[in-house]
């Protein structure tokens, strides 16, 4: 029926609905304590193997990538200007996961590689939203996005 939405449970991701070129679901994440949504770039015949498991190599270190984003996150707050939070406290009370998106083989056309992209904002700057690059499951670098 017309303006039904496409349907299905797929690992690691859950129930997605397909929407106009990108499928989409919730994932919670407890490594950055939030619920986030999760966009899975693809056509209505569904995720790819590759997606799943690029996907799922990234939550098998997503304690490791956190870490590893950190020290990345820090230096772009200083290169755009955007101020850290209070000396002492940690980034990430001020960073916020807001969801993830899943590039399809298209994204890196010299690799064919699928991306995990992390979408994150600031809570104290309005117009500040880095994004944490993952490949393979291994961060790759922090986007900047202001």
């Amino acid at each position: 029926m017309f303006g039904q939405n496409t349907q299905r449970s797929y690992p690691v991701f859950g129930q997605m609905t397909y929407r106009s070129h990108y499928w989409l679901g919730t994932l919670a994440l407890p490594e950055f304590d939030a619920e986030v949504e999760t966009i899975v770039r693809t056509h209505k015949d569904g995720i790819s193997d590759a997606q799943i498991s690029a996907m799922q190599a990234c939550l098998a270190q997503l304690t490791l990538i956190k870490a590893q984003a950190t020290v990345a996150m820090e230096q772009l707050f200083n290169e755009c200007d955007v101020p850290l939070p209070a000396l002492g406290t940690d980034i990430w009370t001020d960073m916020h996961l807001d969801s993830i998106e899943v590039t399809d083989a298209t994204y890196d056309a010299d690799s064919g590689k699928i991306s995990v992209l992390l979408l994150c904002s600031s809570q104290s700057i309005a117009e500040f939203f880095p994004a944490i690059e993952v490949i393979d499951g291994e961060f790759v670098q922090v986007l900047s996005a202001t």
